[in-house]
């Protein structure tokens, strides 16, 4: 249980362990009156997180609408002197009578925090004890006073949080709507070419398996207009002849979206028209997160509601303030407050490293030192092996990623090595 009626806060570049930390305590009784969100000014030389405290407050506000509100704002967050004063001025002068404080130093950087402490620590009318500060331990995710004092346990099944929510802390929006995948059968033919084994035919282009090179840009990308391409592949593709893994999937998809019929051998559908994006986009390669995310669901939902199981999200901040530039996750798990970003792809070794690293930065940009990543590819166990190693020791000695590969594909083996890598 709480007994302070202020609680600070350190806002950082990252300020879900600010969020975390206010829901646990404001969850816990009703004698927090006021919260204080100390944070730094945008400068030429400092990054400011005042609009990151704002959002803070609006999240909590959605919950918490009786809590009052202090913004301190540091000017130079190196500066011992300034960000003495400016505490002194703008938040323990105007802390009332009687009050009890209590500050969180997670957030902000070690000078703020080493100067923020002393300032606080030094005013005898707070009457401030060991057990008055408090940091939230990101491996274990408990609270721990400055006793050693376990304040909080393992608080994944006290703090939950959306994905949705999680971004809007950080500013982002989602960039594309969702939509219900209108490939149930085709990810089910997908699974049965992983049960049999036959997922390496589907392919295969010697033996008339799906052939991405079609569809792909000069950087050997999926191509951004691929309608424009099955004009100029018409030929080939009229010559098509799909093996037995590639038949399986064409003849699971909705009518209007097969690029083959066999009503007669192996024709190509002519009248595809503006589904033809849609169709090469699944079976190129979003089937696969689709079947990630159906196992996700069907094997968790008894523990983590669908709502914080989601995929394929296009994350962007407003134009005028990040350039327009936007990222994907293909694959989101919240566990509790624990983001763990899957990014899946069938391409090879040299880009699937490429999407490893972007997974593991995504995530921790938005889930903090918290955060896991899982990268799904199509590669050998030795490549995997490789990969993973590669992954941890250039990201210095990580082991919040989890790299896996084809013989890791069949359900079971794979949420197994998931399950068990969220709970490590």
């Amino acid at each position: 249980m709480t007994d302070f009626t202020d609680l600070i806060l350190l806002v950082g570049t990252n300020p879900l362990p600010n969020y975390v930390v206010a829901e646990y305590f404001l969850s816990q009784d009703n004698s927090i009156r006021k919260i204080w969100l100390v944070c730094s000014e945008k400068t030429n030389y400092q990054a400011g997180t005042e609009e990151l405290a704002v959002n803070l407050k609006a999240l909590l506000d959605q919950k918490h609408s009786s809590i009052e509100y202090g913004f301190v704002y540091i000017s130079d967050i190196s500066n011992a002197k300034a960000i003495s004063q400016k505490v002194n001025e703008e938040l323990i002068a105007k802390v009332q009578d009687g009050a009890q404080v209590h500050l969180n130093y997670t957030g902000g950087t070690k000078v703020m925090v080493n100067h923020i402490y002393r300032t606080i620590e030094r005013v005898e009318r707070l009457k401030t004890t060991p057990e008055s500060f408090s940091y939230l331990d990101a491996r274990n995710f408990c609270i721990l006073s400055d006793t050693g004092t376990v304040i909080a346990g393992d608080l994944h099944d006290k703090v939950r949080i959306s994905f949705e929510d999680l971004i809007n802390l950080h500013g982002f929006e989602r960039k594309n709507k969702y939509s219900k995948s209108i490939f149930t059968d085709a990810i089910s033919a997908f699974k049965e070419l992983i049960d049999s084994d036959c997922l390496g035919k589907y392919f295969d282009v010697n033996d008339q398996g799906y052939n991405r090179k079609l569809f792909l840009n000069k950087k050997g990308s999926l191509a951004e207009k691929l309608n424009n391409l099955i004009d100029e592949n018409k030929e080939i593709l009229r010559k098509y002849n799909c093996n037995d893994s590639l038949k399986k999937v064409m003849v699971a998809m909705p009518e209007d979206c097969k690029l083959f019929k066999f009503d007669n051998g192996c024709n190509l559908n002519e009248n595809i028209g503006k589904k033809f994006e849609k169709t090469i986009k699944f079976i190129d390669g979003r089937w696969f997160e689709e079947y990630v995310y159906e196992i996700l669901i069907k094997k968790l939902i008894d523990k983590i509601e669908k709502e914080y199981i989601s995929m394929n999200w296009e994350i962007r901040k407003p134009e005028e303030n990040w350039n327009g530039i936007t990222f994907e996750l293909d694959v989101i798990l919240m566990n509790g407050y624990q983001l763990i970003g899957i990014s899946c792809t069938t391409d090879d070794n040299a880009y699937a490293k490429n999407k490893g690293f972007e997974i593991m930065l995504r995530t921790r940009q938005i889930g903090g030192d918290e955060a896991k990543a899982v990268l799904l590819t199509m590669a050998s166990s030795s490549v995997v092996d490789k990969l993973q190693k590669q992954l941890r020791l250039e990201t210095g000695g990580s082991d919040n990623i989890l790299v896996l590969g084809y013989e890791h594909l069949k359900e079971d083996i794979l949420f197994d090595k998931i399950d068990n890598f969220i709970k490590q």
